[in-house]
């Protein structure tokens, strides 16, 4: 094998490591983020728009949430990949937390949780990720 190929399979496997560990912590912040959620649901939009995703290099690597609920469920999901796709341009690698529904932040600014919980999370993981990676 030559230097080459060897730096090509060391850097791909790292990127494929970095991702798998993103991939964990972002999973862990949408399920904090789901068990906390303070708002009343009523037609089930918001909870739907709730998701996450990975991307690498404006490519969505990895995705979950936007769970269907109630009657606004498919709405939601539509918000909430809209607001996927929009943040996962560009390039590098990111780590992606949405409330995808356009009053979201105005249900945070009243108090109730809709994902502060699950983005203090993540900052929370990250930082100890670059600690002892």
């Amino acid at each position: 094998m030559e230097f080459t190929e060897f730096m090509d399979d060391f850097r791909k496997d790292t990127i494929n490591g970095i991702l798998e560990d993103l991939k964990f912590i972002a999973q862990g912040c949408y399920d904090e983020a789901m068990r906390r959620k303070s708002f009343t649901n009523d037609s089930g939009a918001l909870s739907s728009s709730i998701g996450w995703a990975i991307s690498l290099d404006g490519n969505i690597v990895y995705s979950g949430g936007l769970v269907s609920i109630g009657q606004g469920g498919s709405v939601g999901q539509s918000q909430g990949r809209k607001a996927i796709d929009e943040l996962a341009r560009g390039n590098g690698i990111k780590l992606i937390l949405v409330a995808g529904m356009d009053y979201a932040s105005e249900v945070e600014a009243r108090g109730f949780d809709v994902n502060t919980s699950g983005e203090l999370l993540a900052d929370e993981m990250i930082s100890w990720w670059l600690e002892h990676a």
